[in-house]
């Protein structure tokens, strides 16, 4: 098999063993960028639970920190220059952000 060159084989007794050189890629990597917004997002995320004071922006209610979800009001698909503004982001809680989405 010619397109099999990547793939060694071996018999010991009844035992086969195969060896691959061949490297696959690796799905779903980020590059730094993404990595530097995810950090800051969660800074900015403690930032906006001291601002909002635990509090939900929609219904009020209060949640722990991880409890909260953060909301951008200017999709990241429609203005990505504002993913990491504070201006662009609100704290909300997951029944309230589900309902955002939905509308």
């Amino acid at each position: 098999m010619p397109c099999m060159d990547f793939l060694k084989k071996w018999k010991i007794g009844r035992v086969r063993i195969y060896v691959t050189t061949y490297r696959l890629k690796r799905r779903g990597k980020y590059d730094d960028r993404h990595r530097n917004v995810r950090h800051r997002l969660v800074r900015l995320r403690r930032r906006l639970y001291r601002r909002q004071g635990g509090c939900c922006a929609v219904c009020g209610c209060c949640f722990e920190e991880e409890e909260m979800e953060v909301h951008h009001v200017s999709g990241v698909s429609e203005r990505p220059d504002l993913v990491c503004r504070l201006g662009n982001l609100l704290l909300v809680c997951g029944a309230c952000h589900e309902k955002l989405h939905e509308a």
